[in-house]
């Protein structure tokens, strides 16, 4: 303000010294000039309008000239602004949203060529996905140079990636982290999440990094979604912060309230729990059946089990069954057990042991030691599934090796013994190359890294 006000004074503009007197003789200077304006302008516009009216067109025809459309008139006076940076990106981007790459490339290019650094990053990213172009990971790092050195925050973040993994560049972790540094400063969101758990991962940096925890702090301000869940992480977990239930549930709410999944599945727990936060069992029902809704399976067995056990709420067993089931199609092995049983005994649905068998095997076929074993039961029985020994045998084998509490043990081992004891030695040998075949069909492998 103050070098505002120094230049008003200084030109003549913010302070006045003139009398009244002199300032109305210029005044009425000023209106003289201005009547002999107006009488000479009036005399020109009664000429120009004296005979028969002529157009545009008559006079550009006497002249030999072709007439000038208004359209084209409008076209060059804006001929500079189509060929600004601004309206080639803008072009670009329409492209893009349509889905014409190669058109969007060509826009692009033409805005990048004159210094767009928002043309330059979306061009990279093209060319980093092969959209409109052939994939170059080398041409996508020059381009994120170009428009991380205007101080285009995302094309920092993506060229500390390209560092950070090698691509398109020598892989320097250094460089990556200077790249990351200057988005976080700038205040990307995501840069600042990124490099908090990128000081965690350093080599020889502790867990509880607190500069990682100030970096994730900034961005969950921002209202980024996935850093205010780690924040709440954190808190929930005393790491780089002090552990602080309240602070973790009030971080994990405002996470959910923008529909991350995970915050609202923990958040509800933290209401059934009463931990940090007013025990209050419906609104954790609430939380989770957002999440479930959305296709979270943990949300949609804690529903199921929390109606199946009739403790928090009234019990349902439909409902149950419901949650569950869909729990279960999504691969949940415990929900998977629940069908089975449910399903066996009629709870919630109609009594089906063909679709037990169904549920008990999905879960078998996942190592779960319970299911293996109801299945080998199922096999051998003959319920609900057509009588198998052999099958029986190496899937109660297949339990047996997984299973863990000693009863459980001594029950699966006392059922091989059964087993055992009606075949002949081929049989026998024959049910051992089948529990072979599940071990290579089912169990997980491990790759050897050298």
């Amino acid at each position: 303000m103050v070098g505002y006000q120094e230049r008003m004074r200084g030109s003549g503009r913010g302070t006045s010294n003139h009398r009244p007197d002199e300032i109305l003789g210029n005044a009425m200077r000023c209106l003289g000039c201005l009547f002999f304006f107006l009488l000479i302008f009036g005399s020109h516009v009664a000429k120009a309008t004296e005979g028969p009216a002529r157009g545009i067109r008559d006079v550009a025809a006497s002249s030999g000239e072709r007439p000038v459309e208004r359209s084209s008139v409008r076209q060059d006076s804006h001929s500079g602004l189509q060929e600004s940076p601004r309206w080639l990106f803008s072009q670009g981007e329409e492209a893009f949203g349509l889905e014409e790459y190669e058109t969007a490339v060509r826009w692009f290019t033409k805005a990048s060529a004159r210094g767009h650094a928002g043309a330059q990053f979306l061009l990279g990213k093209m060319h980093l996905a092969g959209q409109g172009v052939e994939m170059d990971e080398g041409m996508a790092a020059e381009l994120f140079v170009q428009a991380a050195t205007s101080g285009h925050l995302d094309a920092q973040f993506e060229l500390g990636n390209l560092h950070y993994w090698g691509r398109g560049v020598p892989e320097d972790d250094a460089e990556a982290v200077k790249w990351f540094l200057r988005s976080a400063e700038g205040g990307n969101p995501v840069a600042q999440l990124f490099l908090s758990r990128l000081l965690n991962l350093a080599p020889g940096a502790p867990r509880d990094s607190i500069e990682g925890a100030d970096w994730v702090r900034e961005a969950a301000k921002s209202g980024y979604v996935e850093a205010q869940f780690d924040l709440a992480i954190r808190f929930d977990q005393g790491e780089g912060v002090m552990l602080s239930k309240p602070h973790a549930a009030m971080w994990y709410h405002r996470a959910a309230k923008q529909g991350h999944i995970r915050a609202q599945f923990n958040f509800g727990w933290m209401l059934r729990e009463g931990e940090g936060v007013a025990k209050d069992i419906p609104e954790a029902l609430e939380w989770w059946r957002k999440g479930a809704e959305q296709g979270d399976m943990r949300a949609q067995y804690n529903l199921g089990g929390t109606y199946h056990g009739g403790t928090l709420v009234k019990k349902n067993l439909r409902e149950a069954a419901k949650w569950f089931r869909m729990a279960a199609e999504q691969g949940e092995t415990d929900a998977q057990v629940k069908m089975a049983v449910m399903c066996s005994r009629g709870e919630g649905v109609e009594k089906d042991l063909e679709a037990s068998v169904r549920w008990w095997r999905m879960a078998a076929e996942q190592q779960n030691p319970v299911a293996a074993f109801k299945l080998g039961l199922a096999l051998w029985e003959g319920e609900g599934v057509g009588k198998s020994a052999i099958e029986a045998h190496a899937w109660i084998q297949f339990a047996v090796a997984r299973g863990e509490e000693e009863e459980f043990l001594a029950r699966g081992a006392d059922w091989l013994k059964t087993m055992d004891a009606t075949f002949t030695s081929s049989e026998r040998e024959e049910a051992e190359e089948k529990y072979y075949e599940f071990e290579e069909m089912f169990a997980p492998t491990h790759e050897c890294s050298q």
